[in-house]
């Protein structure tokens, strides 16, 4: 594989993938897709692998790709095409990936076999071939999607057969692959060997962590956002609930194994009074954040006050990895926490309600990213570690008070109204309704 030069964002999104292989769910993930790779490598090893395969194992192998639409019957693919075709159309794609695959054996595949598309077959080749075939389906193309939205990928689909179409995507695999190997010394031996040995396969595990496994959640750091200073610069965020931890072993509500145990804790700690339905943002934070991830920690019901990546599974009270762990006295240390790599810590102020909850799948993404920008700030970029420090702000104290407010007002409109007020202290204002003549008086301090 040639070396690339893939943009800053793309290493800056496999390094967050890289936190994610090495937390639970990630983990669990990749072993399970190892697992998988091996049971196909072992069925399609060879022709005669292939011909000891019997009506039921083709059946499991079709039925367990990913490409294959869960509605689709597969007793259909075996009776339009028959065992004994399907086996030998098996066997001519195990004999072209060995020789060297290309745009026209791909294309006459497909023509080779009833009910099998470019999804279904680029997945039998990859996981045959891990090393020199890759999966291109709809997750792919989401994947590309959001790329291109952060700059970290800017090629456009081709047009042509699909053999062409499949080989378009090569570059954009090869420059996954590429950005993974850069960050190979932060991975588990398990997963560097991996990068040796299936590359491919890697590469559309982080095609699937970025589509359908990574999640951005809203996070209060305390109520009002009170612990927030400490969670800034010790690089994590907490929550608290301590009445109910008081509860659990140890307080550590890992040890709950189930939604049904922990809300009954709650229901003990509480009863009917307030906190008692916090039980399920704390399962959130507990089991469903994620390395990886994104936190927006807030305050109150309209500041975001940092967005950051998790690093770390969740860390208990009383645990020697807890960020507090040094200062047993402190009352963050009986708090649960997780890792985070804060890469935004200025606040921004939004126009709609955050709402009160502690923890909670963030809806408004985009909103708080337009916000941001409005105040010079690249959320994309700095999330991945490739945007450039917002230039210095050179406007007057007042220009910037509005910017903050999300008014764009010029430094001579400000300049007018505030001599107006100083030598009349009576104004009246005309324009174009909706230009924020009422909100540039009512907000001016």
């Amino acid at each position: 594989m040639a070396k690339l030069a893939f943009v800053p964002a793309l290493l800056g999104l496999v390094r967050d993938f890289g936190y994610w292989l090495q937390g639970p769910k990630g983990d669990l993930n990749f072993k399970g897709r190892k697992e998988k790779i091996e049971r196909y490598q072992e069925k399609l090893r060879d022709e005669k692998a292939i011909d000891a395969l019997r009506k039921q194992d083709v059946r499991n192998l079709l039925q367990g790709l990913w490409s294959l639409n869960p509605f689709a019957n597969v007793d259909n693919i075996l009776r339009q095409n028959g065992l004994n075709k399907l086996k030998e159309w098996l066997k001519d794609m195990v004999r072209r990936g060995e020789r060297g695959l290309g745009d026209r054996d791909f294309d006459e595949l497909l023509r080779g076999v009833n009910g099998i598309g470019p999804s279904i077959l680029s997945e039998l080749l990859c996981l045959r071939f891990p090393d020199r075939c890759w999966i291109w389906n709809r997750v792919t193309e989401r994947a590309a999607e959001e790329l291109r939205k952060i700059r970290a990928w800017q090629s456009q689909p081709v047009k042509g057969t699909n053999g062409q179409q499949y080989f378009a995507w090569k570059s954009l695999l090869d420059e996954i692959c590429e950005a993974l190997m850069e960050i190979q010394s932060q991975l588990p031996d398990e997963i560097r060997e991996a990068l040796k040995e299936m590359p491919y396969f890697v590469a559309d595990s982080f095609c699937n962590w970025l589509v359908h496994e990574r999640k951005i959640w809203r996070v209060a750091p305390g109520r009002r956002g009170e612990w927030w200073n400490e969670c800034r610069e010790n690089g994590c965020i907490v929550i608290g609930w301590s009445k109910a931890a008081e509860k659990a072993s140890n307080y550590d509500f890992r040890k709950l194994s189930s939604k049904e145990e922990l809300r009954e804790l709650f229901r003990q700690a509480y009863g009917g009074r307030r906190g008692v339905g916090g039980w399920s943002q704390v399962w959130d934070f507990v089991r469903e954040i994620q390395p990886g991830d994104i936190i927006v920690a807030k305050r109150g019901i309209n500041e975001v006050i940092g967005i950051g990546i998790v690093t770390s599974d969740c860390i208990p009270p009383k645990d020697s990895a807890h960020p507090f762990a040094s200062n047993e006295n402190h009352e963050l240390h009986y708090t649960h926490a997780r890792k985070v790599d804060w890469r935004i810590t200025e606040s921004v102020q939004v126009d709609f309600n955050l709402g009160g909850q502690t923890v909670v799948r963030e809806n408004r993404w985009n909103d708080i990213k337009e916000a941001y920008q409005r105040q010079g700030i690249d959320v994309n970029g700095l999330l991945q570690g490739n945007g450039p420090p917002p230039p210095p702000d050179t406007d007057p104290p007042l220009v910037r008070y509005f910017k903050a407010k999300g008014f764009q007002f010029t430094e001579e409109q400000v300049v007018a109204f505030y001599a107006a007020l100083k030598t009349k202290g009576f104004v009246i204002l005309s324009g174009l309704s909706g230009t924020g003549k009422t909100k540039q008086a009512q907000l001016f301090p």
